[in-house]
């Protein structure tokens, strides 16, 4: 073949596929829309009535001022759409008058759709139909109830069994068909819903008696009954929680036994929380400015009303307060689970002593001297403030100040003062090593002393 022929008939090839592309676009271009019309649009039903009869025409959708054209011997699916349910209702094929006719009891009202799939002509089509409740009808009393639940440990997942009945006119109780359903607390995951055919459903809970399960079935005009209200449900336990309360009090007085109190519960199936005697708890405590690891302090064993009693050291240790951030442990026994207290901060007050305060002489001199302690003839404090004061009338005036020493011995002289009643004072002060839970050293005077002048 030469140069010339092959072009031509590559020309030829192109003007070809050129002029046959349009022609697939233009058959689908070609196929025609079609709907379906009902006759009559809409039915009331009630549940002793809930038979409707309809007619429908498959025909063309013809533009303004045209007729439509009839479709005979097609396929029309119908169903009926209750919530997000999707229910067959019948397969027809339409007549020679592209009509078809149904006659069928719907199991709740719901919008009825008639679906026609298109085919290489036809391009799909769909019509709608309402069977909705009668306006005369009265709605149906509902009741909500749970199947059995077998015992589980507090906290598992459960899944528990329910229906919606409806009471009819004469008394009698029914399953409620396809009730919209919601969960108002206790489900695992809560949401929108409904109940079956028969008017069954299952839900997923957690163990928590504290949070019991409650169901809701509304009124949403797409069913028989009327709204309702489930009892709570709780899950009966094979196991249980325990909570332990904050240590008490918040503010101690430092001694050598100090005091901490506390109280231990479980919760039983009922969601109460009860006394749990007999439990085996440690504290442990957080020193400073309650940082580090935890240092266990202490155990007890609660009594018959569950209350703890704990003894610990009330004194410095390694010139930190041996109190600061508290937290009780009860470990699980048997069918109670562990628990903590959440940490609470205790505030010291260590008291102080002002001992051995008294005037030294030397010659014509006089000093007033004296030992600030945290304990009574122990425990120096260095480096604290002390303000002497003189009595001038029935009021305490200030003359002067002075540093503790390292053993916490301070020394102010009163040479040259006039003759009066003469004290020392501490005001108190803040804890070595943080102060964490805003602990003092308690304020202290000491005795009026008689200085002659």
């Amino acid at each position: 073949m030469n140069k010339m022929r092959l072009a031509g008939v590559l020309a030829a090839s192109i003007v070809t596929a050129a002029a046959t592309a349009p022609l697939a676009g233009a058959q689908a271009a070609a196929t025609i829309g079609t709907h379906i019309v009902f006759s009559p649009p809409g039915q009331a039903v009630t549940y002793s009535d809930s038979q409707v009869t309809f007619q429908g025409t498959l025909e063309t959708a013809a533009p303004s001022g045209q007729s439509p054209q009839v479709l005979p011997g097609e396929p029309v699916q119908v169903t009926e759409t209750v919530g997000r349910l999707s229910l067959p209702i019948a397969s027809v094929t339409t007549d020679a008058n592209g009509q078809f006719t149904v006659s069928t009891t719907v199991p709740v009202p719901g919008g009825i759709a008639a679906t026609f799939a298109g085919d290489a002509t036809y391009r799909a089509g769909v019509g709608e139909f309402s069977a909705h409740r009668s306006a005369t009808a009265a709605v149906l009393p509902a009741r909500i109830s749970f199947g059995p639940v077998a015992p589980a440990p507090a906290y598992s997942t459960v899944t528990v069994t329910g229906q919606v009945t409806m009471q009819l006119p004469d008394g009698s109780w029914v399953p409620s068909p396809y009730a919209p359903l919601r969960s108002l607390s206790g489900a695992v995951f809560a949401g929108a819903g409904m109940a079956d055919a028969n008017g069954q459903f299952t839900e997923t809970i957690e163990a928590d008696p504290g949070n019991p399960l409650q169901m809701y079935a509304s009124d949403d005009g797409d069913d028989w009954s009327g709204a309702a209200f489930s009892p709570d449900l709780v899950v009966p336990l094979t196991t249980f929680p325990t909570r332990v309360q904050p240590v008490t009090p918040s503010e101690v007085r430092v001694s050598p036994s100090t005091a901490l109190y506390t109280q231990v519960q479980y919760q039983d199936d009922t969601g109460q929380w009860q006394p749990d005697p007999g439990a085996t708890a440690q504290i442990s405590y957080e020193p400073g400015r309650c940082s580090g690891p935890p240092i266990q302090a202490a155990t007890a064993v609660s009594d018959s009303s569950g209350d703890l009693a704990f003894h610990v050291p009330g004194y410095l240790v390694r010139g930190a307060p041996d109190v600061g951030c508290w937290q009780v442990t009860v470990p699980s026994a048997g069918a109670y689970l562990a628990s903590q207290s959440i940490w609470a901060a205790v505030s010291a007050e260590v008291p102080t002593w002002l001992n051995n305060t008294k005037l030294r002489w030397s010659g014509r001199r006089a000093r007033l001297t004296g030992t600030l302690d945290d304990a009574p003839g122990a425990g120096p404090l260095a480096g604290r403030t002390i303000t002497i004061y003189r009595e001038v009338g029935r009021t305490w005036r200030r003359v002067g100040s002075v540093k503790t020493g390292p053993a916490g011995g301070f020394s102010f002289s009163l040479v040259g003062r006039p003759r009066s009643y003469y004290q020392a004072r501490y005001a108190g002060g803040a804890l070595p090593a943080g102060d964490a839970a805003g602990g003092r050293y308690l304020a202290v005077s000491g005795k009026r002393i008689w200085y002659r002048g």
